[in-house]
């Protein structure tokens, strides 16, 4: 009974993921008709550490970082009309330790769901763009469209995304769930937490930089698992082909991927890379401890 249930989620879940690409690909036929279009731009700086959400934005998001304490948002929206730009608006919130892109939530009447499906007239689309500190936990939640993000020192979270996720570096803990896409992921160093996996609908290219070391689990996968690198190990489940464990150098922080519909690729970053890498977050601790030390004689000055 179970194993049929299983079957009968599996197909579902593909059917509703086709219908989700015919009609991305129909949006993306259409998207020369979006002639009207507004733009906003804004500026905020954040504390080390600040909470950062992107959600709700149907359309391309992209996240850049650098070593800065400023965070700049670009968001352009495009619709076939002007009066449609007077709705699916994109609201932010800011403050020193936390800035939220939200987009506003859809009308859900029926005759609303009508108009959208059979006819361009109140569409929106959406194209987020933020460049933000490095030192941020950043959270991606409900995007219709693709997700690329920069080398973060926080953590990440992705949830819910139709379209491919890219991270160039995640440091500490990270998790991807819903993910209809394929997925790429740098992983420079990972705590206690490691990283999480879940539901992607697409191929997983996994690069572990210099001497990261890790524990890979991969259960209920419907493709591969290969290794670009010596010291990554493979071994297959003997009894159950969907799961796969991996040992990434010497073993150690916990890699979790769970419902997986495609292959999954595991690989060391060239020499080069990794010393790029290594040098950013030098960067980026020697920004942080200078900060903390503009911020100590601010306090003295006070005093």
């Amino acid at each position: 009974m179970r194993k049929q249930l299983s079957v009968l989620l599996f197909t579902a879940a593909l059917l509703t993921t086709g219908c989700a690409r015919m009609i991305a690909g129909e949006s993306q036929r259409g998207d020369r008709d979006l002639k009207e279009r507004d733009e906003m731009r804004q500026s905020y700086r954040l504390t080390p550490g600040a909470r950062v959400e992107v959600a709700g934005i149907s359309g391309i998001v992209k996240i850049d970082t650098a070593n800065t304490d400023t965070a700049e948002i670009n968001i352009v929206r495009y619709a076939a009309t002007r009066a449609a730009l007077e709705h699916h608006k994109i609201t932010v919130d800011h403050s020193a330790d936390n800035l939220t892109v939200r987009g506003e939530k859809d009308d859900s009447s029926v005759h609303s769901m009508l108009a959208h499906l059979f006819t361009r007239s109140s569409e929106v689309r959406q194209e987020v763009t933020l460049k933000l500190p490095r030192n941020v936990r950043l959270f991606t939640n409900g995007v219709n469209g693709r997700v690329t993000i920069g080398e973060v020192d926080g953590a990440v979270a992705v949830h819910g995304v139709n379209g491919r996720v890219e991270i160039a570096q995640a440091l500490d803990h990270a998790e991807v769930n819903g993910v209809n896409g394929g997925v790429t992921m740098t992983l420079a160093k990972l705590g206690e937490k490691g990283v999480s996996i879940h539901g992607v609908n697409g191929g997983i290219e996994l690069r572990f930089a210099g001497d990261v070391n890790a524990s890979v689990d991969v259960h209920g996968i419907n493709g591969s698992v290969r290794s670009d690198a010596p010291d990554i190990v493979v071994e297959k489940d003997k009894d159950d082909r969907s799961n796969v464990s991996a040992q990434i150098g010497k073993g150690g922080a916990p890699v979790s991927l769970q419902g997986i519909n495609g292959g999954v690729r595991l690989s060391r970053l060239t020499a080069t890379a990794a010393r790029s890498v290594d040098n950013a977050n030098a960067q980026t601790k020697k920004t942080d401890s200078v900060a903390d030390n503009d911020s100590g004689d601010s306090k003295e000055d006070d005093e």
